[in-house]
């Protein structure tokens, strides 16, 4: 005899997935405040890189404003997404269930590659070939302008030359560096975006693996609980 399942109670096999769930929940929640966290540390770094941006000539060609608002909006879609997660995970309500994970599946995995692509693309900004290919020529032209963007670019760094203290003093370059044994700004700037850019890169890659992580967990909830209602649509006894 053959018997519709859904005309009859449910099976209590289809409580065997209640673990993962509770765990997917528990994760979808402590990513959502991560990501959260994200948003906040993004918007540090814009409000940072403005600041450059603004005062720092020689720096305008990095994409840092852009980067710190792409990050920023990254971290405030997978905090939503993470929360239909969450409420996915955790409803008993199996139409919401699916459209919370599924949801939670789209904008994390989207976010999840745009998120790493931006949390390279920031760590490698930090670099000296980088910062070389970028400032290192426009460093050593001659001229009054060029002049005074090196003197707004010491300042600000509090540091003298590029790549020695001293290779913008020469004749044509003529740089006053009024500081005593100071570092090189090269050096320096390498130290700035270590402290400053370097923790929202990795925060950025962590969380990345971690949402990437959610993702085939919540696809293999997903499966099993398809195989479970494959296996129990109809049944004979």
């Amino acid at each position: 005899m053959t018997v519709d399942r859904r005309l009859s109670a449910p099976f209590p096999d289809q409580d065997d997935a209640k673990p993962f769930l509770v765990v997917l929940t528990i994760c979808n929640a402590i990513l959502a405040i991560a990501a959260l966290g994200l948003c906040g540390l993004g918007l540090y770094c814009l409000l940072l890189a403005q600041d450059v941006k603004g005062t720092i000539e020689l720096l305008t060609d990095m994409p840092l404003v852009m980067v710190a608002y792409i990050i920023m909006l990254i971290g405030a879609i997978s905090a939503v997404a993470c929360f239909a997660g969450f409420y996915g995970a955790y409803t008993d309500n199996d139409k919401h269930r699916r459209t919370g994970l599924y949801s939670f599946l789209f904008f994390v995995f989207a976010g999840f590659l745009i998120l790493l692509c931006m949390s390279i693309f920031l760590y490698l900004y930090g670099t000296k070939q980088v910062l070389n290919d970028i400032v290192r020529d426009r460093w050593f032209e001659e001229g009054q302008q060029p002049l005074e963007k090196r003197i707004d670019y010491q300042d600000y760094f509090e540091c003298c030359g590029w790549e020695t203290p001293f290779d913008s003093r020469a004749s044509g370059y003529s740089t006053p560096c009024p500081r005593s044994n100071p570092e090189s700004c090269l050096d320096s700037t390498l130290d700035f975006f270590e402290t400053n850019f370097l923790p929202l890169s990795l925060f950025g890659l962590v969380l990345g693996i971690c949402q990437f992580l959610a993702v085939v967990a919540t696809v293999l909830v997903l499966r099993a609980k398809k195989k479970m209602f494959d296996d129990f649509e109809t049944f004979e006894f």
